[in-house]
C-alpha cells in the first residue's frame, strides 16, 4: 500500500493507537487528528499518535482516509460536522463496535454524492481510556471488521481496498460482515459478556463479610475485568445494539437455567454433562482465540512472584532469537509466582523456545 495521508476523528485509545500505528509501521504518510482542545493536540502530537492536530475539522482538507473514532453516540454527529471538509475521494470509516445504525445512517446521509462510507470495528481494546493509554500494537493479529457499502456506491469497491489496506498495514485481519451480521455476534462476544461481568460484581451487593475481596482470586478477577470499563462508553454500546443483546441474554438465560435446575435438584450427571460441554465449545472458541485467525503453536511457562519476571523470560527467548506471536498472563498468585501463554509462529519455533527455556531453568509445556 502506498502511505495516504489520514485524518483520525477523536485521538483517544483507539484514534490514537491507530495513529502511533500508522506512524511506526509506514501505513500513513502523515496523521492529523481532530481534537477538542489545543492541549489534547499537543499531547496526541508528543505522546506519538499524529503528526499535527487541531479543534477545526478544516485539518482534514487532503486526506485520503479519515477515522472517526469517537464514541458510538457521536460518530453520525462528528460526520455531519466532518463532511463539509473530507474530500468527495475520500475513504471514510470508523471503528464503533456497533454497525448497523451507524452503517445504515452514513450510507443514507452519503447516498450517492461524496466520500464512500466503509463501516469498520476491530475487535481489539482495552478497559482503559485516552491517548496516554494509545498503544501501536494494540492492533496486531486482531481480527478487524469492514462493512463495505452498498453494491453499485460510486466509489465504494475503491474506499474498501483502501481501508483493507490501512488495516492491513497496521498488522490486524481484514474481514467483511454485514452490519447486521456483526452485531448479532459481538452481541454474543463482547456486549453480553460485559453484561455478565458487570452483573457478577453486582451479585455481590449483599455479601457483607470481609473475607470477600481477599478470596476473589483469580478467576473472579479475570470474569470481571472487563466490568472495569468506562461506563459512560458502554452505556452508550449497550443501548446502541439492545435489539441483539436481548435477544442473546434470551439464550444465556437459557443455559443459566439449565445450570441451575440441575443444581437444584442434585442432578450430578445433568450437571457434569453441562459444563462438559462448556468445557469442549470453550476449546473449540479458544482454538481461534484471535477470531478468525488461524491458532498459533503455544506453550504455558511457569514464572516466579518478582520484578522484572516475564522480561527475563522474553528477554531469553529474544536473545536466542525467538520471535513471539502473542503473550498473555493466565495466573498469578501473590507470593508464588504464576504462569504465562507464550504463542510462537510455527511448532518448530515452539519447541525450539521450550528448549531454550529448560536449558534456562524454566518449566515451560505444550498446551
Amino acid at each position: 500500500m502506498t502511505p495516504v495521508r489520514v485524518g483520525v476523528v477523536g485521538v483517544g485509545l483507539m484514534g490514537g493507537s491507530l495513529g502511533m500505528a500508522l506512524r511506526r509501521f509506514g501505513g500513513a504518510a502523515e496523521v492529523v487528528g481532530v481534537v477538542r482542545t489545543p492541549d489534547e493536540a499537543a499531547r496526541a502530537v508528543e505522546a506519538g499518535a499524529i503528526d499535527r492536530g487541531s479543534p477545526s475539522p478544516e485539518i482534514l482538507a487532503g486526506c485520503e482516509v479519515v477515522v472517526l473514532a469517537t464514541p458510538v453516540e457521536a460518530i453520525l454527529p462528528v460526520l455531519e460536522r466532518c463532511l463539509p471538509f473530507i474530500p468527495p475521494s475520500a475513504a471514510v470509516t470508523d471503528v464503533g463496535s456497533v454497525k448497523t445504525e451507524i452503517c445504515r445512517g452514513a450510507w443514507a446521509r452519503l447516498g450517492r454524492q461524496g466520500p464512500a462510507f466503509v463501516g469498520g470495528h476491530p475487535m481489539t481494546g482495552s478497559e482503559r481510556t485516552g491517548v496516554d493509554q494509545a498503544d501501536p500494537y494494540l492492533f496486531q493479529h486482531a481480527v478487524y471488521v469492514l462493512c463495505p457499502p452498498p453494491a453499485g456506491t460510486p466509489g465504494g469497491p475503491e474506499a474498501t481496498a483502501r481501508v483493507r489496506s490501512l488495516v492491513a498495514s497496521v498488522g490486524a485481519e481484514p474481514v467483511v460482515l454485514e452490519p447486521e451480521e456483526h452485531d448479532g455476534l459481538v452481541a454474543a462476544v463482547s456486549h453480553l459478556p460485559h453484561v455478565a461481568a458487570a452483573a457478577l460484581v453486582l451479585s455481590l451487593e449483599g455479601t457483607s463479610s470481609p473475607w470477600v475481596d481477599r478470596l476473589a482470586a483469580g478467576g473472579f478477577r479475570d470474569t470481571t475485568r472487563i466490568a472495569s470499563g468506562d461506563p459512560a462508553l458502554w452505556r452508550q454500546i449497550l443501548l446502541a445494539n439492545r435489539e441483539a443483546i436481548l435477544q442473546q441474554a434470551g439464550a444465556f438465560r437459557s443455559a443459566l437455567d439449565r445450570l441451575v435446575q440441575a443444581l437444584a435438584h442434585a442432578d450430578g450427571e445433568e450437571l457434569g454433562r453441562l459444563l462438559e460441554e462448556a468445557v469442549q465449545r470453550r476449546r473449540q472458541v479458544t482454538r481461534n482465540a484471535r477470531g478468525l485467525l488461524a491458532p498459533h503453536p503455544e506453550l504455558i511457562v511457569r514464572v516466579p512472584d518478582e520484578v522484572g519476571a516475564i522480561h527475563q523470560v522474553t528477554g531469553v527467548l529474544a536473545g536466542a532469537g525467538v520471535n513471539l506471536a502473542d503473550i498473555e498472563i493466565l495466573r498469578v498468585r501473590e507470593g508464588e509466582g504464576g504462569s504465562v501463554r507464550i504463542a510462537l509462529e510455527s511448532e518448530s519455533e515452539r519447541d525450539r523456545a521450550r528448549e531454550v527455556l529448560e536449558r534456562a531453568g524454566y518449566w515451560a509445556r505444550v498446551r
